[in-house]
């Protein structure tokens, strides 16, 4: 099957070609506990721990890690949408 290519976006030609993981695995980490939170039933009381998420954090390093150095152009683009998401 052929990957299909798609047009840059205006911010893809803004960022930065070589791109440090930065905040991202902690940004992935908190979007993971906050729809845990909610199938759980959104309860009143949820504890947010590093310790109890660090599996999940070291995951989301590693498999960023790996999509940097394995496929740099996906990781590019998709640092780019999250970059113009944020925007």
């Amino acid at each position: 099957m052929a990957t299909k290519k798609r047009a840059p976006s205006a911010s893809v030609s803004k960022m930065p070609r070589k791109q440090s993981l930065g905040q991202k695995p902690s940004t992935l980490t908190v979007v993971y506990s906050a729809l845990l939170w909610k199938s759980l039933g959104s309860p009143g009381k949820f504890n947010f721990s590093g310790n109890q998420f660090s599996e999940v954090y070291s995951y989301h390093v590693k498999s960023l890690e790996q999509l940097k150095h394995n496929a740099p152009g996906k990781f590019h683009y998709m640092m780019a949408d999250i970059y113009e998401a944020a925007q």
